[in-house]
């Protein structure tokens, strides 16, 4: 009876709160950022500090609440703009090669004795 319900309320436009555990609930659309923000409240009461953030995958200086990253990245601003330079790449991105051995930059270098270059090592 109540997941009809619920199910009827989202058919209607209604959005289910990224924060309900157990029982999701669902609210009307034109309530959604007054209700996000009762919810957020209790669940720092909750969590505190503890509170996990996700990094946004269209923006990375974005971090939310987990619970809301989803809501977070379909509405993201970025979203356009990371799709749309997605599309413009010619060649997929190139992972960077990382420092794994720094021995090299902690020496001394006697410009008299040796005049090469101690150079970093990549993998």
């Amino acid at each position: 009876m109540q997941l009809e319900k619920r199910k009827e309320k989202t058919a209607n436009g209604g959005v289910i709160c990224p924060y309900s555990e157990g029982l999701p609930h669902v609210v009307p659309v034109c309530d959604v950022l007054l209700h996000l923000a009762k919810c957020r409240r209790l669940y720092y009461k909750r969590y505190g500090v503890k509170a996990e953030l996700k990094r946004c995958k269209y923006n990375g200086c974005h971090y939310v609440l987990a619970p809301e990253v989803m809501l977070h990245e379909l509405t993201c601003h970025s979203r356009v703009l990371y799709q749309e330079c997605r599309r413009k790449m010619r060649y997929p991105p190139v992972p960077l090669q990382t420092v794994t051995s720094s021995s090299n930059l902690n020496e001394g270098v006697n410009s008299d004795s040796d005049s090469r270059l101690n150079l970093m090592v990549f993998d």
